[in-house]
């Protein structure tokens, strides 16, 4: 029996190390709530609150190593840790040096790599979804629309595609 053939995550031919803005979503294992909790009365249509006001994220022990970790991963400017997900927006600058040879710089592939293994070492186990959706921002104008959804994403947790009922594990 053959088994389907996996998609690739990343875009063919695409130099992940190259300066730009990065808006990248990594899963928990099973998409299980491992991370925290938000509030039902903060959330969902009901909810008498602005979305822009900030909803808190209740993060749970292993939230909060998530959180450290993520903070270290060099150019993240925003993010935010979801009961079961988190997103990050990881912007690499040009070299700015005016020299032939740029930098070398990690790519958005090693970066990830990196965090995750540091949280697997921390906590003893690995928490983390194999691999990790990335999307290239590609104006100002998209970077603020993502900058805006990563602040105000838990105020939208009962709408989100990630979210499921349950304690948090």
């Amino acid at each position: 029996m053959m088994l389907p053939k996996r998609k690739a995550a990343r875009l063919k031919g695409y130099d992940y190390c190259q300066p730009g803005a990065y808006f990248v979503t990594i899963c928990a294992k099973g998409r299980r709530c491992l991370f925290g909790s938000i509030p039902p009365s903060s959330v969902g249509v009901d909810a008498r609150i602005d979305p822009r006001a900030g909803v808190p994220v209740v993060l749970s022990p292993l939230g909060r190593t998530v959180q450290k970790y993520l903070q270290m991963i060099q150019g993240v400017t925003a993010y935010v840790v979801m009961p079961n997900h988190l997103h990050c927006l990881i912007v690499i600058p040009g070299s700015g040096n005016g020299g032939p040879m740029p930098a070398s710089a990690p790519t958005i592939s090693q970066r990830v790599r990196t965090f995750k293994g540091r949280v697997a070492h921390e906590t003893g186990c690995c928490v983390f979804q194999r691999s990790f959706y990335d999307h290239i921002v590609r104006s100002e104008a998209e970077y603020r629309e993502i900058h805006e959804y990563i602040l105000t994403n838990p105020a939208r947790w009962a709408m989100d595609t990630f979210y499921t009922e349950g304690e948090v594990l």
